[in-house]
């Protein structure tokens, strides 16, 4: 599966989720809204086209 069918497959179960997505040299970022992260987790896991089983890199901003 390509990062633009797992973004609409994303979008599609939590439309208001996600913030924004980029791709650098074939890796997606899903930038969550706050409050979101364990929704669009539990998305990314329990979905069987998806079946997300790691999580790669995880940041938080604070001002």
């Amino acid at each position: 599966m390509d990062n633009a069918t797992v973004i609409e497959r994303l979008r599609g179960a939590l439309p208001d989720a996600i913030d924004s997505t980029s791709e650098y040299r074939g890796d997606l970022s899903i930038f969550v809204k706050p409050g979101a992260i364990v929704e669009v987790a539990r998305a990314l896991r329990d979905d069987p086209e998806l079946s997300y089983n790691f999580l790669e890199n995880l940041c938080g901003v604070d001002y």
